[in-house]
């Protein structure tokens, strides 16, 4: 697996408080593999499971004892046609999925080494894109892959203290 890794970082005051953005995105230039030595090395870069970029996004502001954050995490689309020597048109089965979004939001208070955080995970309750049966392992009918959300939104709250 090689790659490269973007990151911009920015922060201002603003009014009462600070803002602070945050990019991240990961481009994959090869993820291959072979079983043995004469074999050829394949690259997936792009192919279902093995998305050629990812990332993530969020931002927050600031002030006294409060944070606010919302956050988007992205899967760049993936296609499989090419690699299978399938038509998009004419194929039986379903090898790609299209951009995928995760948005995310919540509020932290934070007082005498006592911190609350509560918020929403896939606030717009985002469904993972679907594929075929038979090709690659799926959840349902998501492909099996780390950064799609198989649980649907979900709210939570963490309570923690510094000591």
């Amino acid at each position: 697996m090689k790659g490269l890794d973007y990151t911009l970082r920015y922060r201002n005051d603003v009014g009462p408080g600070s803002v602070l953005f945050n990019l991240a995105v990961t481009q994959y230039t090869e993820v291959s593999s072979k079983l043995f030595d004469e074999d050829p090395l394949e690259d997936y870069v792009g192919m279902i499971d093995n998305p050629e970029f990812t990332g993530t996004a969020d931002i927050s502001y600031a002030w006294a004892d409060w944070r606010v954050r919302y956050g988007v995490e992205w899967v760049d689309g993936m296609s499989s046609y090419e690699y299978y020597g399938e038509n998009p048109a004419t194929s039986q089965y379903d090898l790609a999925t299209d951009d995928y979004y995760l948005h995310n939001a919540s509020v932290q208070y934070s007082r005498d080494g006592w911190t609350a955080t509560a918020g929403v995970r896939n606030l717009f309750d985002e469904n993972p894109p679907t594929i075929s049966a038979g090709v690659y392992n799926r959840v349902g009918n998501a492909p099996l892959y780390s950064g799609y959300d198989y649980l649907g939104r979900t709210a939570f709250i963490n309570l923690t203290k510094s000591f």
